[in-house]
């Protein structure tokens, strides 16, 4: 019996690797469970956006000066704004992204907490008042009205949070 104790001293070291391993495999396992839950969010975010771009598209193609469509929008916490029309220059001043165009009426813009900006256009303009300021939406749940705006001879829309 001279195999007998040297079977003993190979289980802790068998025991360690194991233990190692598997908290590896938990470490990965946690973060493949946050990016999909991350995703999801901006899934879900950008699934809200269109529903509302297609609903002010609607409005410029099909509706009657001074129409009005409410919808709500929910802003994950990964998101820092969302912008219909172009963010003030003092929200994007720290942030990872060069090419915004400071004004353009037919864009929107979301900016992550990671300050990344994404830029997508529309085929029509968002209402910008007098001061230049945009409808920025910050995180949470916000009910907003979309109106179809006449001035100067073009057509806007103009999306304004409720209360």
């Amino acid at each position: 019996m001279k195999y007998k104790n040297h079977a003993i001293i190979g289980i802790p070291n068998q025991l360690f690797i194991i233990v190692i391993l598997m908290s590896i495999l938990f470490l990965l396992l946690f973060y493949a469970v946050t990016n999909f839950q991350k995703q999801t969010q901006i899934n879900d975010l950008k699934k809200n956006m269109n529903q509302i771009i297609n609903s002010a598209e609607y409005l410029t193609e099909y509706a009657n000066h001074a129409s009005i469509i409410s919808s709500e929008i929910n802003i994950p916490q990964i998101v820092k704004f969302v912008s219909f029309g172009p963010p003030p220059e003092y929200m994007i001043y720290n942030t990872n992204y060069n090419n915004i165009s400071l004004f353009n009426e037919r864009m929107y813009v979301i900016c992550y907490e990671n300050d990344i900006i994404e830029q997508y256009h529309t085929s029509f303009p968002f209402y910008i008042d007098h001061t230049n300021n945009s409808c920025i939406l910050t995180k949470g749940s916000h009910q907003i009205n979309m109106e179809l705006i006449q001035t100067q001879g073009k057509t806007y829309v103009k999306i304004q949070q409720k209360g």
